[in-house]
C-alpha cells in the first residue's frame, strides 16, 4: 500500500476490525517507518490533517499523546522505581549485608570482643583481663583458638583490657598491628623461654609513660593466629594533627603561584614515556653543548654533553641558584632506564628543574623547567656572570676554566711573590719555583687566613688539579681565597679571591717569642725544663742519640719538676709499663698523640696529678724504638699530697703502684684454682644435696696463696734484690772460688802432716820392735822356764781382762782420755778393749794406744780417716811374724774376727781404704 493513503487513512476513524481486513502484515510494517514529511508538504496533504494524530493500533514504541500528557503512573515493576517511593527516605530491612544510616554514622561499640561480622567472627571463652597475661593462659588461650573463628582484620582502637584473636596470612604477618594507634615505644620481640623458645611476645608502647600498651602473643608452631592483648587507660592517647611544613600547599599562609600560560608543559612534568622517546629520539649532532640561561617555566630544552667527562655537568650553569637538590630516581623501578634529578629554587618549590638522562647514553641531557620562573629573585641569590669574565667577585672559577688558565700559563712571565692584600674578584698567577718551602708558602698577602677548609682533588674520577679552601673568618665567610695548582706541576699557582676584601679587620699581632737562652748543667737547647715542654725535634733527637746500652731499666722515684729521664723497658712485653711507676698518682689522663701531624714518627702521653695541671708529666716514644722512653716533669712537684689506697683500711701507709711485670708474673700463683668449686646463685638459701666431693687440699692452697701474697715492704725488697741481684750473684762466685781454694791447701797440709806422724810413728814402732826382739832373745834362754810357767798366768790373766773390756759399755772411771769423740756408741765401743790402764799388757796395745794420743790433736773430720789409718796399718804388718808363740793369738786374726762380728763397721772399712788408696 502506498504510505501516502496509509496516511490519509490515519486521519479517519477507522476501527480495529475494519484497519485489520485493509491492512495486511506488510503494510503494518510499513506503518511503524517513519514518514517523509516532506513529500506530504509538497502535496498539500498536511494542511488538511486538523486532528492530532490517534494511533488506534496498540504498538510498543507509539505512546498516544492523551497518554503522554498525563503524568506517567509507575506500576509494579523490578527495574522501575516511583517517584513517590524515590522522595521518600530508604527504608532498611533486616539483612545480613545493608547496615542502617543512622547505625552507620554512630561510633562502634565494641563489647567484649572486636566483632567485624557474624560470619566470621565469634566470641571467644576467655574474659575481659585488665592485668597482663600469664605464659600459661596466652599458651593455652592460642591452643585452643580456632582458625575460622578469628578474624583476618584487626581491632579499630581498642579499649584497654580488650583481647583479640586475628588471623594473618603468609603475606600479611604485619596486619594485626594496624589498629590506628601510633605506637611510639618498641619494646622488641622476645622468644620465650630461652632455653626451649615454644611461643613469640611482642611489646609496644604508645609513649615513654607507658599507660596505654599493646601485647602480642603467638606460638611459634601456629605463627598465623595472634593474640593481641591492650592493657591500660585507653583514653590517654591524643592523636597527633598532622604536620604542615612551612610553605608546601597545604599551609595556608604559603603563596600560591599563578598559573602559567605555555606551549609545553608549564606545570605538571613530563610522563615517563615521553621523556624517554625525546632522549631516544633525539640527533646528538643537532643539539647545542651549552645550556640555556635563565630559561621560562615551561620550557623543554635537550643539551649534548660530549664524551668528555669534565662537561658532564655543563648544563647545570643556567644562571639560576639550585639551593634545593632532591636527589636521583632510577625509573622505572623494575628495569630502570632513565635517571631523574628534581631541583628547587627556594622551600617554596614555585619553579623547579627535571633532569632527564638515559642510563646508556648520558650524554644527552633533556632539561624541563617547571612553574614561576619570576619567583626568582636575583638579589638573594649568587651572581653568576657569563665564563669569559676576567673578574669574579662572588663566584668561583669552573674546573675548565682553572685548568686551561694553569696549562696556558708562561713560567718566565710570572712573579715570583704573591699579590699584596688584593681586593676580591682578582685572580694572581704566582710561579713558586722548585723549592717545597717556598710552593707552601702563601702568607704574602698580608691576610690572616684564620679558616682553612682543606683540599680536593678535582676531578673525582681522574684527578688533574687541587684546590685549597681559605676563609679570614668562619662565621660570616664574607671573603675567602682559592688556590689552584696542577698534579704535575705544582710550582705555578693561581689565587682567586672572592668576595668583599673590605670586611677584613686588621688585628696586632703577636708579640715576638723572647731568644733562647741555655739552661746551665744540660746537654739539650732546651728552653725552661721545669716550666715549658720539650719541641717535637728536641725529643726526636735525645730518643735517636740515646745507647739502649747505658740506660737505667726502672723509672725514677718521685722526681722533681723539670727532670728529665731515659728509661730502657726492653723487649719485653710485660716490662713496657713499669717506667710508669714513679710513686706519684696520676689521676687525669689527657690520651696521646702522634707527631708531627704529616708523618707521625713519635708517641706523646699526658698526664696530670689533678685538674689544676699544676704538676705534670709528658712521655714520649719514638715508633721505630718503642722499647726507649723518654719521661719530662714539668711545674711544682710539692704540690704532691701521698694519699692512701681508695679500698684500703690503713689510712696512714701511702699508696705504691707495683709494676705490672711483676703482677703479670706472679698472678698465676696467686689465684686459687676456682674450677672446683661451684658458685650458687645470688638468690634464696636452700638445701641442696652435694654434687661433687670438696677440695680435700683447699687448707694447703689458702696457706700457700697467703704465702705468696706480697705486702709494700716485700715488694720494696723484691725490688732492691732484684737490683742487687747481679752483685750478690759475683761475691758469691768469688768467695766460693776463695774457699774451695783454702780447703785444698789446709787438706793438703792435714795429709801431709798425717803422713809425716805417721812416718815417724811406724820408725818408733820398729826400733821398739828390735829393741823388744833383741831383749827378748837375750833372755829367751836365761828365762825360758820363766816365761814359760809366766805365759800360761799371763794369757789366763789377759783374757780375764780382755774380756771384761769388751763387756763393759761406754768408758768407765777408770778409763784414759784419748781425746777422740765418737758420735756412734759402736765405734766407741771398737777400741774399749785397749782403753784401761791395765790392759796395756799386749805390744799391739801399746802401739794402738800411742797412735790414739798422736791423733788426739785431730779435728773431728778426721776421725774417720784415723780409724782407717788405724785398721790399715794394722793389716799391713805381718802380725804373725812379730807374735811367734802359740799362746798368744795373732793381731791380724785378732783383728779381723773383730772386724767380722760388726758388718757396719766392715762396709766403713772397705770403703775408707778405698778412699784412702
Amino acid at each position: 500500500m502506498d504510505p501516502l493513503a496509509v496516511a490519509i487513512l490515519a486521519t479517519q476513524e477507522i476501527t480495529d476490525n475494519e484497519f485489520d481486513n485493509m491492512a495486511s502484515e506488510e503494510e503494518l510494517e510499513n506503518i511503524n517507518k517513519p514518514l517523509v514529511y516532506s513529500e506530504l508538504v509538497k502535496k498539500g496533504i498536511i494542511k488538511k490533517i486538523n486532528k492530532p494524530f490517534i494511533p488506534s493500533v496498540p504498538s510498543v514504541n507509539v505512546i498516544s499523546p492523551v497518554k503522554a500528557n498525563k503524568p506517567f503512573e509507575y506500576k509494579e515493576c523490578a527495574n522501575v522505581i516511583s517517584p513517590a517511593k524515590a522522595n521518600k527516605s530508604f527504608e532498611y530491612k533486616d539483612c545480613d549485608n545493608v547496615i542502617n544510616i543512622e547505625m552507620a554514622n554512630k561510633p562502634f561499640e565494641y563489647k567484649d570482643f572486636a566483632i567485624l561480622t557474624k560470619s566470621e567472627i565469634k566470641r571467644e571463652p576467655f574474659d575481659y583481663k585488665k592485668s597482663v597475661l600469664t605464659a600459661d593462659e596466652a599458651i593455652r588461650i592460642l591452643e585452643e583458638a580456632d582458625d575460622s573463628t578469628c578474624s583476618p582484620y584487626p581491632p579499630v582502637k581498642p579499649k584497654g583490657g580488650e583481647m583479640f584473636l586475628v588471623r594473618c596470612g603468609d603475606k600479611e604477618k604485619s596486619d594485626w598491628k594496624d589498629d590506628q594507634y601510633k605506637w611510639t615505644c618498641h619494646d622488641g620481640t622476645r622468644r620465650l623461654p630461652r632455653t626451649n623458645p615454644t611461643y613469640i611476645k611482642s611489646y609496644h608502647a604508645l609513649d615513654r609513660t607507658r599507660a596505654f600498651k599493646r601485647e602480642g602473643w603467638r606460638l611459634i608452631s601456629n605463627p598465623s593466629i595472634v593474640l593481641v592483648h591492650y592493657i591500660g587507660d585507653h583514653t590517654t592517647y591524643t592523636p597527633k594533627p598532622p604536620r604542615i611544613y612551612p610553605n608546601s600547599p597545604k599551609d595556608p599562609k604559603s603563596p600560591k603561584p599563578s598559573r602559567i600560560h605555555c606551549n609545553i608543559k608549564p606545570t605538571p612534568g613530563l610522563k615517563l614515556d615521553e621523556a624517554i622517546r625525546m632522549l631516544q629520539e633525539a640527533d646528538p649532532s643537532s643539539l647545542p653543548t651549552k645550556p640555556p640561561i635563565k630559561p621560562k617555566g615551561g620550557e623543554m630544552f635537550l643539551v649534548n654533553c660530549g664524551d668528555d667527562v669534565n662537561k658532564q655537568n655543563d648544563w647545570k650553569c643556567d644562571q639560576y641558584n639550585w639551593r634545593y637538590f632532591c636527589g636521583t630516581r632510577k625509573l622505572p623501578k623494575s628495569n630502570p632506564v632513565v635517571n631523574k634529578v628534581f631541583n628547587y629554587l627556594d622551600l617554596n618549590r614555585a619553579f623547579r628543574r627535571e633532569v632527564w638522562r638515559l642510563i646508556d647514553n648520558p650524554n644527552i641531557v633533556l632539561l624541563h623547567y617547571i612553574g614561576d620562573h619570576t619567583t626568582y629573585n636575583p638579589n638573594t641569590a649568587k651572581l653568576h656572570k657569563p665564563p669569559n669574565s676576567t673578574s669574579r667577585p662572588t663566584r668561583g672559577l669552573n674546573l675548565d676554566e682553572a685548568i686551561r688558565m694553569l696549562e696556558e700559563a708562561d713560567p718566565t712571565s710570572l712573579p715570583n711573590q704573591p699579590p699584596v692584600q688584593p681586593k676580591g674578584g682578582e685572580m694572581f698567577l704566582v710561579n713558586c719555583g722548585d723549592d717545597v718551602n717556598k710552593q707552601n708558602d702563601l702568607s704574602g698577602d698580608q691576610y690572616l687566613w684564620r679558616a682553612p677548609c682543606g683540599t680536593r682533588k678535582l676531578p673525582n674520577s681522574k684527578p688533574v688539579v687541587s684546590k685549597g679552601y681559605n676563609y679570614l673568618d668562619k662565621k660570616s665567610r664574607a671573603f675567602r681565597r682559592e688556590v689552584w695548582r696542577l698534579l704535575n706541576n705544582p710550582s705555578i699557582v693561581l689565587l682567586h679571591y672572592i668576595g668583599d676584601h673590605t670586611t677584613y679587620i686588621p688585628k696586632p699581632l703577636k708579640p715576638p717569642r723572647p731568644p733562647k737562652t741555655r739552661t746551665p748543667g744540660l746537654s739539650y737547647d732546651i728552653e725552661d725544663p721545669t716550666t715549658i715542654p720539650l719541641r717535637v725535634k728536641d725529643a726526636i733527637r735525645i730518643l735517636e742519640e740515646a745507647d739502649p746500652s747505658s740506660l737505667c731499666s726502672y723509672p725514677p722515684i718521685k722526681p722533681k719538676g723539670g727532670e728529665m729521664f731515659l728509661v730502657n723497658c726492653g723487649d719485653d712485653v710485660n716490662k713496657q709499663n713499669d717506667w710508669k711507676c714513679d710513686h706519684y698518682q696520676w689521676k687525669v689522663s689527657s690520651g696521646s698523640k702522634h707527631l708531627p701531624k704529616s708523618k707521625p714518627i713519635l708517641t706523646k702521653t699526658y698526664n696530670w696529678l689533678d685538674k689544676s695541671g699544676v704538676f705534670r708529666r709528658e712521655a714520649w716514644k719514638l715508633k721505630s724504638k718503642p722499647s726507649i722512653v723518654l719521661v719530662h716533669y714539668i711545674g711544682d712537684h710539692t704540690s704532691y699530697i701521698p694519699k692512701p689506697h681508695g679500698n684500703c683500711t690503713k689510712m696512714t701507709k701511702e699508696f705504691v703502684r707495683k709494676f705490672p711485670s711483676i703482677i703479670s708474673a706472679n698472678k698465676p700463683h696467686l689465684n686459687p684454682n676456682r674450677k672446683i668449686i661451684k658458685r650458687n646463685r645470688k638468690k634464696r638459701i636452700k638445701q641442696v644435696e652435694v654434687e661433687q666431693v670438696g677440695q680435700i687440699n683447699q687448707f694447703e692452697n689458702d696457706k700457700r696463696n697467703l704465702m705468696n701474697k706480697f705486702e709494700g715492704d716485700q715488694m720494696s725488697h723484691l725490688n732492691q734484690f732484684e737490683g742487687d741481684q747481679f752483685s750478690h750473684l759475683n761475691k758469691f762466685e768469688a768467695a766460693k772460688d776463695s774457699h774451695i781454694k783454702q780447703f785444698e791447701d789446709n787438706q793438703g797440709n792435714q795429709i801431709n802432716k798425717f803422713e809425716d806422724v805417721q812416718g815417724s810413728h811406724m820408725n818408733q814402732f820398729e826400733d821398739d820392735r828390735g829393741s823388744h826382739m833383741k831383749q827378748f832373745g837375750g833372755n829367751h834362754e836365761s828365762n825360758k822356764k820363766q816365761i814359760e810357767y809366766d805365759q800360761g798366768s799371763h794369757m789366763m790373766e789377759f783374757e780375764e781382762d780382755k774380756g771384761s773390756c769388751f763387756e763393759q759399755s761406754e768408758g768407765a772411771d777408770d778409763h784414759l782420755d784419748t781425746g777422740i769423740d765418737f758420735e756412734d756408741d759402736d765405734e766407741e765401743s771398737e777400741i774399749s778393749g785397749v782403753a784401761k790402764k791395765d790392759d796395756f799388757r799386749d805390744p799391739m796395745d801399746l802401739f794402738l794406744l800411742s797412735i790414739a794420743q798422736t791423733v788426739k790433736k785431730f779435728s773431728p773430720y778426721h776421725k774417720n780417716l784415723f780409724k782407717t789409718q788405724v785398721l790399715s796399718v794394722v793389716s799391713d804388718l805381718e802380725m804373725k811374724e812379730i807374735f811367734q808363740q802359740d799362746a798368744m793369738p795373732s793381731g791380724s786374726t785378732y783383728y779381723e774376727t773383730k772386724v767380722k762380728s760388726q758388718p757396719e763397721y766392715s762396709n766403713i772399712l772397705h770403703s775408707n781404704m778405698d778412699h784412702t788408696v
